[in-house]
């Protein structure tokens, strides 16, 4: 069973959030507002590596819950490089 939370990475910075199993980071999704593409939601699972694009947040958040829930259940293990951070 997951107590999963997410809340912003930096309390002055918009559109930036870092997920949490109880004290356990489990993601970050922030918004990318590069010009040249059109705006969207990037998640970073804290298992597994790599990087998802999302056209909302929220979209964007279930995906690293999704991830987080795939690895507590044994089908992904720990990306040694991103261990403490994401």
């Amino acid at each position: 069973m997951t107590d999963i939370g997410w809340r912003k990475t930096w309390e002055d910075v918009e559109n930036d959030y870092v997920g949490f199993d109880g004290e356990t980071k489990i993601g970050r999704v922030y918004l990318v507002t590069t010009s040249g593409t059109a705006p969207y939601w990037a998640a970073f699972p804290a298992k597994g590596g790599g990087s998802m694009r999302a056209d909302s947040r929220r979209v964007a958040m279930l995906a690293v819950e999704r991830v987080w829930e795939k690895a507590l259940e044994g089908g992904i293990r720990q990306n040694p490089s991103r261990s403490d951070e994401i």
